[in-house]
């Protein structure tokens, strides 16, 4: 109606024809005398979150920092857009952080539905046993109020064993790779089963990887990395091709356990 009504200027010019389109950014539209409609630039900071920060771009009250360090602080100073988290990282841990100002980006990353999975090197006290791991692996296990939970990937990097008569307590680092995120999920998670974690590093989000920039560093994501983030769907991925027996036979999959 507004163009209609010869009330909208594209560039400085009236335009009365609906079916005309405007390049955002690009193009500069005005509605009657208001200042010019200018749309923030897009951008994409990828953050290596040190342990101790908070991932909270304000604070001005200090209602929740109470004295610690925000991740915006990390931020140079030249990029002025008012950016958000694609996905948070608790206090205690550490790793890759994605802020934009990009809406669509971050729900597609944050969507429940595996479609941009997160991988981590976890940390634990003690060694869980396969049949530990393989329940979390499984989903469908009710921890608190977390609900159910969706399958998950968990690989075994390397135990450390402890040492008897020594200050040497035995360890166990794993990756873990998500389809969701809730709020201290993996933390939870190996809690559930008997093995505290000590340290926790996100170090991918689908295709973007922390890879070696510093802790406390942070870099703008180039236009082939922001193209792959938008057109990632981990789930049409497969990591191997499944191979079955010389017979041709194939082995029903294991139960999911239910929920208690």
């Amino acid at each position: 109606k507004l163009v209609v009504a010869g009330r909208v200027r594209v560039n400085g010019e009236i335009i009365a024809d609906p079916s005309v389109t405007a390049r955002l950014p690009g193009d500069t539209i005005a509605v009657d005398d208001r200042p010019p409609i200018r749309r923030e630039r897009l951008r994409y900071v990828l953050v290596h979150k040190p342990r101790g920060y908070m991932c909270v771009m304000h604070d001005d009250k200090n209602e929740w920092r109470r004295g610690r360090p925000l991740i915006s602080s990390l931020i140079p100073s030249t990029i002025q857009e008012r950016l958000g988290d694609a996905g948070r990282l608790d206090l205690d841990s550490e790793g890759l952080v994605l802020l934009t100002n990009d809406q669509g980006l971050k729900e597609h990353i944050k969507r429940p539905n595996g479609s941009c999975r997160k991988r981590y090197v976890v940390t634990v006290k003690g060694s869980p046993t396969e049949e530990k791991l393989t329940k979390l692996r499984q989903g469908c296990v009710c921890i608190g109020n977390m609900g159910k939970l969706l399958d998950c990937r968990i690989k075994v990097l390397e135990v450390i064993p402890a040492i008897p008569g020594e200050d040497i307590r035995g360890f166990t680092r794993l990756e873990v790779e998500l389809r969701e995120g809730k709020k201290n999920q993996i933390r939870r998670m190996f809690g559930f089963i008997g093995h505290h974690v000590v340290r926790l590093l996100r170090i991918a989000i689908g295709p973007l990887l922390l890879g070696d920039l510093p802790s406390g560093q942070v870099r703008e994501l180039d236009d082939s990395e922001i193209h792959q983030l938008y057109n990632n769907d981990d789930n049409n991925k497969t990591e191997q091709t499944e191979q079955l027996p010389e017979d041709g036979t194939r082995t029903p999959p294991a139960k999911k356990p239910k929920c208690q």
